[in-house]
Order: structure tokens, then sequence, then C-alpha cells
């Protein structure tokens, strides 16, 4: 699995009761490229986080099948 270092990219997450969190994207690992597939783990500094690095991940799956458009999908737990 590739790791990319990157700028910290400021995200805002609504979850489901309508709350807002505010992240700082820290890194993105690529799990895979290959198109039409592509699979990421985004990891996040998170002051709510459980764990004890004080980070959160999530991923994100994104395929275009061949009829057009983009199938996009988040797997993961906030603050996990």
């Amino acid at each position: 699995m590739a790791s990319h270092n990157i700028k910290h990219r400021h995200v805002d997450v609504l979850d489901i009761g309508g709350n807002r969190s505010h992240l700082d994207r820290d890194e993105v690992r690529v799990v895979e490229h290959k198109p039409p597939f592509y699979y990421e783990v985004w990891i996040f500094n998170d002051e709510l986080s459980k764990r004890s690095d004080g980070t959160s991940g999530i991923s994100l799956i994104l395929t275009f099948p061949p009829t057009g458009g983009t199938d996009i999908n988040l797997i993961g737990n906030c603050h996990a």
C-alpha cells in the first residue's frame, strides 16, 4: 500500500444527527488505482478519536462504470 503525504486539507463532516465536525486530513493512503476502480484510505487528525494516536480513517472507493457516472462509497465510522 502506497502512502502519500499531502498538505493538510480541512474537511467538514455532517453526521446523521446533523452535527458538524471539522477534521484535518493528514494523509491519503492509496490502496489501489486501477481504472475504473480507485481505493484510498483517508487519515484525519481527530480530537474525538478513540484511538491513542488521535486519528480516524475512512475508506473512499470510487468506481467509474462503463455506462457513465461515478459510484462513490465511503466506509468507516467517524471518531473510531
